[in-house]
């Protein structure tokens, strides 16, 4: 409850601040969070204090498939069940030549709260990931609706809880790549 409280806090904050000159609110989500039995959502907004930048933040959860779970090769094969119960992030973008489309970079800090389970036990436990990513917005219709791929570079540590399960460890990549398709519309 606490955690969706302070969601709606950074959302009310979010949204009162954007009726500044060129701001804009965008709201979108993940496709594949959606395809892995999961949720998304990121709200963003342009920058007040320099037009080519954006921030904003997100929430989604999803599972894991199989062949994420094995590229670790010291994971691969052993039966973990791995899910995102929870991932909080936020976002800071610099759009290199228009406001709010085209070419991209920032940075997003996230954390991640796991949930893991194999052979009939399970523990929780959280990481902190800093991704430096890069893409581009496309506006197909040159306004509202858009596209966003984007693909990022970043660390993973584990902050707090357990990453083993009846003494087995899960292990945990440090050096994480990761790309991925954004839908959204801004007003």
């Amino acid at each position: 409850m606490k955690k969706m409280k302070i969601l709606c806090v950074l959302l009310l904050t979010l949204i009162g601040t954007s009726v500044t000159h060129g701001s804009e609110i965008s709201i979108e989500t993940d496709p594949v969070a959606w395809a892995l039995d999961g949720d998304a959502l990121h709200i963003k907004r342009s920058s007040t204090f320099h037009s080519n930048l954006t921030t904003g933040f997100g929430y989604f959860k999803l599972e894991l498939p199989e062949f994420m779970i094995d590229q670790n090769k010291k994971n691969r094969n052993r039966g973990w069940d791995v899910t995102v119960d929870n991932g909080y992030e936020i976002y800071l973008d610099y759009f290199l030549s228009n406001p709010d489309k085209g070419w991209f970079t920032g940075l997003q800090m996230s954390l991640y709260e796991f949930e893991i389970q194999r052979n009939n036990g399970s523990s929780n436990f959280s990481n902190a990931i800093s991704l430096w990513r890069s893409g581009y917005l496309w506006k197909p219709t040159g306004a509202g609706f858009y596209l966003m791929p984007w693909a990022a570079i970043g660390y993973s540590q584990k902050v707090s809880g357990k990453n083993s399960v009846n003494g087995e460890t899960y292990d945990v990549e440090p050096l994480i790549f990761f790309a991925t398709l954004y839908v959204g519309y801004s007003f």
